[in-house]
């Protein structure tokens, strides 16, 4: 089957609204993120993501491979889910017993849709087509690509994630983080400088190693939910330029260490449900095969929702931490009494309302404000934005809160606040991470997280979400449009 028009669909589809700032915090993403063969299964895989910050009615993603030499349809996938963020469209294709060959050349085309509601209160259908080619993805048995390797972030010490810190130190402890930024904190308007170093080599087999397509190259960290992104932004400040680049062993190998500064921020309120993201790498290599200077492009990715393949190398995942409770907040210990957070030690037992638990780590730092909470029976508790506190409605963000809330105590009693404000302090900060899975402390007789739940926070409220009004009748056309394509192009056999 030739390369033919993507389905046509009831509502027109309308252009996607460009962002005044491109780079600036998590974006919605609607793009191919991987394309690449598995030369032990012989498949060829592709996979598009589509990622909102707002939640949206209908997602949709119709993808197919095709061939780049003859335009044949080689094989595809359409997928549909409703009152989402996020969906993942993979297509998986069997290359036969002999595999490919080193002319084998791909293409894939992804159309996205989703449902938005405009100013008025229709529903639009919102529509997005991309295109990517494979590159050079196999050399018949000869290994273009010999060893990709990333020195950060990819943590060496046994946890499933790279810790990342900023705002704060921690004492010594199996749990130490892979990289600390004591002076990089949030911003008045809630934003926090993104850094994170990315430091890795790429060594080929055979040909020589020209350099990195700029413009077709991506470094990302994406939300392991939403699956919205922040870019390190290449084209602000001489980013790109500001690389480090080391060719070595006649050009056979590359060396790169990019700028700790991304030039971007996280809005800490889209970080209101998890700090644990993956981190995501495009990069397309330049190869000369044969010596006479010419450029081949050979694509290669590295992340930690990627799988280790002949051009991609899987990483974990990064978990960053920030926030604490203020340094003269009484904390309840296990033999009954109340201590100074400041004065509390690795290897205090503090009372958590579930037990007695044993401090295994302490992290600090200076804040110049901080938030006051003040209850109806005069508690009174300081600590940062992004300290998690317990009430009515579950785990919610000191930023979060609001006046009408109600704070849960030590006695589990819901208390009306009465004070809620910011306030100068220019002082220490603490928070204390505890040995076993209570994730829990009390501060002021107010329960609170500890250092674990306040940045690996499940969702605050733990309440479903309600679909979203008028549009059931889209729903169920794209349900039916989905099966109907999947079935009459054989895509599910």
């Amino acid at each position: 089957m030739k390369e033919t028009a993507a389905p046509a669909i009831r509502l027109c589809a309308a252009t996607p609204k460009e962002d005044a700032d491109a780079y600036a915090g998590f974006q919605d993403v609607t793009d191919i993120q991987d394309i690449s063969y598995d030369s032990d299964k012989k498949t060829l895989k592709a996979q598009s993501v589509a990622g909102f910050r707002e939640r949206k009615g209908v997602i949709a993603i119709v993808s197919e491979v095709f061939d780049s030499v003859t335009g044949e349809s080689i094989k595809g996938s359409a997928v549909m889910t409703y009152n989402a963020h996020s969906l993942v469209c993979n297509v998986d294709s069997q290359q036969g017993e002999k595999g490919l060959t080193k002319d084998s050349r791909f293409f894939v085309r992804s159309t996205f849709y989703w449902t938005e509601t405009d100013k008025d209160g229709k529903v639009v259908m919102q529509s997005h087509e991309v295109r990517r080619d494979s590159g050079l993805i196999y050399d018949e048995g000869e290994q273009i690509v010999k060893d990709i390797t990333v020195q950060f972030p990819n943590t060496l010490k046994p946890r499933d994630y790279t810790i990342i810190l900023y705002n704060r130190t921690a004492e010594v402890h199996v749990d130490d983080p892979d990289k600390v930024y004591p002076a990089i904190k949030p911003t008045k308007d809630n934003k926090l400088p993104f850094y994170i170093p990315f430091i890795g080599s790429v060594s080929v087999g055979t040909g020589k190693i020209l350099g990195i397509d700029r413009e077709k190259s991506s470094i990302k960290l994406q939300h392991p939910e939403y699956k919205t992104e922040v870019i390190f932004n290449k084209d602000k400040s001489n980013n790109w330029k500001d690389i480090k680049w080391k060719y070595l062993n006649n050009n056979t190998c590359l060396e790169w260490e990019f700028p700790e500064n991304w030039r971007n921020e996280l809005d800490l309120k889209d970080l209101s449900i998890n700090s644990v993201f993956d981190f995501y790498a495009y990069l397309v290599v330049n190869v000369d095969l044969t010596g006479a200077g010419i450029s081949i492009p050979v694509p290669i990715t590295i992340g930690s929702n990627v799988e280790h393949g002949y051009t991609s190398c899987k990483i974990k995942q990064v978990f960053l931490q920030w926030g604490c409770l203020g340094e003269q907040t009484l904390i309840a210990m296990a033999d009954g009494s109340q201590r100074e957070i400041r004065e509390i030690k690795v290897g205090d037992m503090v009372y958590t309302g579930k037990g007695n638990v044993e401090v295994i780590n302490i992290y600090c730092g200076m804040e110049q404000e901080i938030i006051c909470i003040e209850t109806e029976t005069d508690k009174r508790l300081l600590l940062t934005g992004g300290h998690p506190v317990m009430t009515e409605e579950g785990w919610v963000r000191a930023n979060d809160l609001n006046a009408g809330m109600c704070i849960i105590t030590a006695d589990g009693k819901a208390e009306k606040m009465k004070g809620l404000y910011m306030m100068p302090y220019n002082k220490k900060v603490y928070n204390l991470e505890l040995k076993e899975n209570d994730l829990q402390l009390i501060a002021e007789g107010i329960i609170v997280g500890d250092f674990m739940k306040q940045n690996h926070m499940e969702d605050c409220c733990n309440r479903k979400e309600e679909p979203i009004k008028g549009q059931e009748e889209l729903t169920a056309e794209f349900q039916i449009l989905v099966s109907e394509i999947n079935k009459r192009r054989k895509w599910n056999e």
